[in-house]
């Protein structure tokens, strides 16, 4: 249970990391996240949503955006032996709108 309750803190805190680092980078973002890490660790999807297009290609080129995402793990203690399955992806609003009739819900489907 301590352990569970340890995890959903360090997710917290790499959401809040995640979001800093996309607004060091002059993106505002929302960070979401979804999966069953009590089942196992590696079991969890960490979305970086974006207003538009040119703000997603923005931290997709930026070759350390997800690469420094992916060390803030480390920094909020969440477990090790899920780190590496730990999925990362930053999505827009706008191809939201464009290709998934708005739904976020259809966009992770």
């Amino acid at each position: 249970m301590l352990r569970r309750l340890a995890t959903r803190i360090a997710i917290f805190r790499l959401c809040r990391r995640a979001k800093q680092q996309a607004e060091r980078r002059g993106v505002r973002a929302s960070i979401y996240w979804l999966g069953a890490y009590y089942i196992h660790p590696k079991h969890l999807a960490v979305i970086v949503r974006v207003g538009t297009d040119q703000e997603k290609a923005r931290l997709n080129n930026d070759n350390t955006f997800l690469a420094d995402v992916r060390n803030e793990l480390a920094s909020v203690s969440y477990p090790v032996e899920g780190r590496e399955g730990v999925g990362f992806e930053v999505e827009s609003y706008e191809t939201v709108v464009r290709d998934f009739e708005g739904s976020w819900y259809y966009r992770f489907k």
